[in-house]
């Protein structure tokens, strides 16, 4: 009974080993297989398919991305009046009707003359009492700093407090002297820049 028993054991054994045969071990440089142990990816099904899922476009939705995103003002923001505006008079200007008329440009200041060489859009002016008032806009294919800056050195030149700054892309420039006051606005623009310009006094 003992070899029958022994014989049983070594037909068992066999049967283990010839079955063994056809498998082969899986290499250890198999790099999908490391990839899957590393990353788990054969663990979690939603994983794997998030991953492996191609990313899908509503095509409808797409130029609604930006709907929220913050824009740049189409010209220059209004000023707002000080807080204590209603128990005050109006600024004496404020009331002065503009007249309209590319002339006005003629009648700026020797200061502050039209930028050498720009085109003239528009301009506006009074001079009703007790204003005095220039208004130009032009274009230029000078950069902005460079426009800016000439101004700067003609208000520094004729003894004007100058102040600079910039606002959602404009350059600022400002100044007064006494009685005098200029606002110049430099918007930059593809091949030049785009100037408001307003002199007082």
């Amino acid at each position: 009974m003992t070899s029958l028993r022994r014989l049983a054991m070594l037909a068992l054994c066999g049967a283990f080993a010839l079955g063994g045969c056809g498998r082969r071990a899986e290499p250890t440089n198999n790099l999908a297989a490391l990839d899957r142990q590393l990353a788990a990816n054969d663990a979690d099904p939603a994983v794997t398919s998030a991953i492996n899922d191609p990313i899908l476009v509503d095509r409808n939705l797409a130029n609604q991305s930006n709907r929220n995103a913050v824009r740049t003002a189409a010209g220059p923001a209004q000023a707002q009046y000080p807080p204590d505006a209603g128990k005050a008079a109006a600024p004496p200007c404020a009331a002065a009707p503009l007249e309209s008329g590319l002339g006005w440009a003629r009648r700026l200041p020797p200061e502050f003359p039209v930028y050498p060489g720009a085109r003239l859009t528009e301009a506006a002016g009074t001079d009703a009492a007790p204003c005095r008032l220039r208004a130009v806009g032009f274009a230029t294919s000078d950069p902005w700093d460079r426009v800016v800056g000439w101004y700067q050195n003609r208000g520094a030149a004729a003894g004007y407090d100058l102040g600079r700054r910039t606002r959602e892309g404009d350059q600022i420039l400002a100044g007064t002297k006494g009685d005098q006051a200029f606002y110049l606005i430099a918007t930059p623009r593809d091949g030049g820049t785009e100037v408001s310009l307003i002199v007082a006094g």
